[in-house]
C-alpha cells in the first residue's frame, strides 16, 4: 500500500478525548416489515493504542482482508457484487479497491468503513461498527456455467436477429 491515506477516512483528534466520529445507518420499517425510511445517526468511538505510520499501514491492509470473499464470473458479476454494498451499507456501490478488496468509502470522513485518528501520539484505526457490510473480496471463478450461460445468450441474440431478418424480407 503506497499510502493509506487513498484508501480510509482521516479525522484529527484530540490527545485529552481522542474520540473519531461515523454516520450509521439505521433502516426504519412499517408494520408489513418494508423498509419505510433511512436515517442515519452519529456513531462516536474512542480510539486508543496510538502507533507509528508503518504499523497503521499494516492494520489497514490486515483489516481489508477480513472482507467477505464473494465469487464473481466476469465483469458483470463484478458490478453486482459491488452494487450489492450500497444495498447493504446503506451507502453507494463499492468504489475503493485495494488487492480485490472493494468497498464503498465516501467523500466525507464520517463515512467510511475505516478512520484513521491523528494527533501529536501517531495513528490510531477505527472501525465501523458495521465494517461487514461495506466491502467484499473479489475472486474471479470462471466456470462452465458462466461460459455456457455467455454461449446461450449469445445464440439466443443471433436467433432473434435471424427472424427479425427474415421478418423483413
Amino acid at each position: 500500500m503506497q499510502d493509506w491515506r487513498n484508501y480510509v477516512a482521516r479525522q484529527v483528534v484530540s490527545q485529552q478525548d481522542p474520540v473519531v466520529s461515523y454516520w450509521r445507518a439505521q433502516k426504519n420499517y412499517n408494520a408489513q416489515g418494508i423498509v419505510q425510511s433511512l436515517s442515519f445517526k452519529l456513531f462516536e468511538d474512542p480510539v486508543n493504542n496510538f502507533v507509528t505510520e508503518q504499523v497503521l499501514t499494516q492494520q489497514i491492509i490486515a483489516r481489508l482482508q477480513t472482507f467477505k470473499i464473494q465469487e464473481f464470473g466476469g465483469p458483470l458479476g463484478l458490478q453486482q457484487l459491488k452494487d450489492n454494498v450500497a444495498t447493504t451499507s446503506c451507502r453507494g456501490s463499492a468504489n475503493k479497491n485495494y488487492n480485490d478488496c472493494w468497498y464503498y468509502s465516501g467523500t466525507h470522513e464520517m463515512d467510511s468503513p475505516l478512520v484513521v485518528a491523528v494527533n501529536d501520539s501517531g495513528y490510531a484505526l477505527s472501525v465501523h461498527p458495521d465494517f461487514a457490510n461495506f466491502g467484499f473480496i473479489g475472486k474471479y471463478v470462471e466456470s462452465n456455467i458462466t461460459s455456457i450461460d455467455w454461449k446461450f445468450r449469445a445464440l439466443a441474440a443471433e436467433k432473434k436477429l435471424m427472424q427479425m431478418t427474415q421478418m423483413s424480407t
